[in-house]
């Protein structure tokens, strides 16, 4: 999550010590995360779709995951 003040804090991405942020947030923030993985475990799409589609123009190809509960764990499935 990003604690950082402006526009993108509250958001929730990857950060590298190396390379830095992606140019676009997973999720905008927790809300958007815990509607996104409770929608894909219901429907049983891949999360992170609309991250997907704001990152194509970057030339970033993402493998979409479908989240499981596995003996109460939370686990992920790369889907076709």
């Amino acid at each position: 999550m990003d604690l950082r003040t402006g526009r993108l804090q509250g958001c929730i991405q990857v950060w590298s010590r190396d390379d830095g942020s992606r140019p676009a947030p997973y999720w905008e923030n927790v809300t958007d995360m815990l509607d996104d993985v409770a929608n894909a475990l219901h429907t049983k799409f891949p999360a992170l779709r609309a991250y997907g589609e704001r990152v194509k123009p970057y030339g970033i190809r993402t493998t979409p995951c479908v989240p499981e509960v596995e003996d109460r764990r939370l686990v992920w499935h790369r889907s076709a």
